[in-house]
């Protein structure tokens, strides 16, 4: 409706003093200007969805796989962004030398080429890590080479998107969807390992995902879907290497997924030749009712060692265990994040994570338990300890507790300190030299994160990876 004429109250009424003139034209204009038509709106533009700067993640854009599984999961990475210090989950990490590295895919070998790279780099290892490694599944650059005979009840294979079920595909993106390197793996994988444990295996498997691509900065992108059947039980030795003298990005995700009852023991442990290279690992996965999962995992050699773990305890009687443990010189990084969910009654977790710093290491460790208002009857735990032994060396640890339920018991705590002197000068008192007494300590330390490998050979395999490290560090 048009408004009819509005007249203005006289000059004196007025804040301003306006000529007489000029109201009077004020006046008489009012009415047209009240109705003139409104005026039309520009089109509206389609706006893009957000993309934050990718830095080196770039570089990947031509390698993303078509399936509309791993299409979604590079839409995750371009909401993201290449991770920056402002978010939290990364505010600790150096990540100068990654944002700016020239990343490029590695390239996969054929299996003729691979299986003689592979097997003159075992060669030169540590006798325990030959022996261990003799029958292992190969996986290079991403690709499952030469496997050899499992045992009954064992299945490792390579599949594609389109072989994974719906539910496992849009679980694992929702789980990878808060961090941009496990979406990146997501998205630029071309094929999925399958572990599948279809019944109980009394001899421990072991899996080599074993990347030596040749030129800097190559990329391994793989994902592993750990697959356990109802009342099936498995111990798997789980390598990551990357070999050769060129700095890296191993990137993985991991997602297991466990029946009832089923028992499933991971000894986790991730290595590179050079100094500067990276490697993020990220787990997630639930847990039914009566199934048992246990992880150990350690690291040795990288620069940047990043590992991520959530896991839901979806029903009651399951239970979880995390041990870790990292040796760092120089300028290495370790960041360790978990978030353990009880979302029912009477379910078990327990963390335990130590660090030895040197030089102008640093870690950090995140970890945090969540128990549901449902989640009666819950015993959680987790503890952080780092040794520092440069006053250079920085530590962070955050343990954290969320807790809606009234009958638990949950537990949290952290230390960081340097070796208690009383013990060195004890050690030296009975004639052992300082060195030798430092790396006394520094061994019972990380013994009872070791000693929780139930396989001997693949404790010795760990012990080897680490040692050069300790000897530094000592």
């Amino acid at each position: 409706m048009v408004p009819t004429a509005a007249v203005l109250p006289p000059p004196t009424s007025l804040a301003l003093n306006l000529p007489d003139a000029l109201i009077k034209d004020l006046s008489e204009e009012m009415p047209t200007m009240m109705a003139a038509p409104t005026m039309a709106l520009p089109t509206p533009v389609a706006v893009k969805p957000f993309t934050a700067p990718l830095h080196s993640l770039a570089a990947l854009t031509p390698m993303v796989n078509s399936h509309p599984v791993a299409q979604q999961a590079w839409q995750q990475v371009q909401a993201l962004g290449f991770p920056r210090p402002q978010q939290e989950a990364w505010k600790y990490e150096r990540l100068t030398k990654l944002k700016s590295a020239p990343l490029t895919m590695a390239q996969p070998h054929s299996a003729a080429a691979a299986k003689a790279a592979y097997t003159g780099w075992l060669s030169q290892q540590a006798p325990a890590i030959q022996a261990a490694y003799q029958g292992a599944w190969v996986i290079a650059n991403g690709q499952l080479l030469f496997p050899t005979d499992t045992p009954s009840g064992c299945i490792v294979e390579a599949v594609s998107y389109a072989d994974l079920p719906d539910t496992i595909a849009q679980q694992w993106l929702t789980e990878t969807a808060h961090d941009a390197m496990a979406s990146a793996v997501m998205a630029t994988a071309q094929q999925v390992i399958r572990l599948h444990i279809a019944a109980p295996l009394t001899a421990p498997l072991a899996v080599v995902v074993w990347h030596q691509p040749g030129t800097p900065w190559a990329v391994s992108a793989t994902p592993v879907w750990l697959d356990v059947a109802p009342n099936a039980s498995a111990h798997v030795l789980c390598h990551w290497v990357s070999a050769g003298p060129e700095p890296t990005l191993t990137a993985s995700t991991v997602f297991a997924t466990l029946g009832t009852d089923a028992a499933l023991s991971v000894n986790w442990h991730q290595h590179s030749d050079n100094a500067e290279s990276a490697m993020v690992v990220h787990m997630a996965g639930t847990q039914p009712q009566g199934s048992q999962l246990s992880i150990t995992h350690t690291v040795s050699g990288e620069g940047l060692h990043r590992g991520l773990l959530a896991s839901t305890l979806t029903q009651p009687a399951a239970s979880l265990a995390v041990k870790s443990f990292h040796g760092l010189t120089d300028r290495q990084q370790a960041h360790w994040h978990t978030r353990m969910i009880h979302a029912a009654a009477d379910c078990h977790s327990e963390q335990h994570h130590k660090g030895v710093l040197m030089g102008n290491s640093r870690s950090d460790f995140d970890g945090t338990i969540v128990v549901k208002p449902h989640a009666q009857q819950t015993n959680a735990a987790q503890l952080s300890n780092t040794l520092l032994l440069s006053d250079n060396a920085l530590a962070y640890t955050r343990p954290q507790l969320q807790i809606d339920a009234d009958d638990v018991k949950c537990s949290h705590g952290a230390t960081v300190g340097q070796l208690d002197s009383a013990h060195l000068f004890y050690l030296q008192s009975r004639g052992i030299a300082l060195p030798q007494a430092k790396m006394a300590l520094i061994d019972g330390f990380m013994a009872d994160i070791l000693e929780t490998i139930p396989s001997p050979a693949h404790r010795a395999v760990t012990q080897a990876y680490c040692a050069p490290a300790m000897q530094g560090l000592g």
